[in-house]
């Protein structure tokens, strides 16, 4: 994977507010762990709040999962446009694309979360 392409994947470092962090958390979990492979206790506990915290903002452990593959959705869009938008031929953008999913598998140790859920 290109230097290039790397950087433009690294995440720009920002506050997140607490339901944000227990979206992104869950979503990291669903993608490490499977949906049946954590609870509200594991978020709370890796972000440092209240059990309850996390049931304020999300009252199913659905709720979040379906908010969890909306944001993964708005993600991948948000990274086809940027690619779409770009001067790169469009074979680099194709590369692009997809080094965007093998850098989160090999350095991340996640996988596609529709795919863990259809598993």
């Amino acid at each position: 994977m290109s230097v290039r392409v790397m950087a433009e994947l690294k995440e720009v470092k920002k506050e997140y507010t607490t339901k944000e962090k227990i979206l992104r958390q869950g979503l990291k979990l669903i993608q490490t762990k499977g949906y049946n492979g954590f609870s509200f206790k594991d978020i709370a506990e890796i972000i440092g709040i209240r059990k309850a915290s996390v049931h304020h903002h999300f009252k199913s452990k659905e709720l979040l999962g379906v908010q969890a593959i909306e944001y993964y959705r708005n993600k991948l869009i948000d990274r086809a446009e940027e690619l779409l938008s770009s001067n790169i031929p469009t074979t680099h953008k194709l590369d692009a694309y997809f080094d965007f999913f093998l850098y989160w598998h090999i350095h991340g140790k996640r996988v596609c979360p529709a795919g863990v859920l259809t598993a």
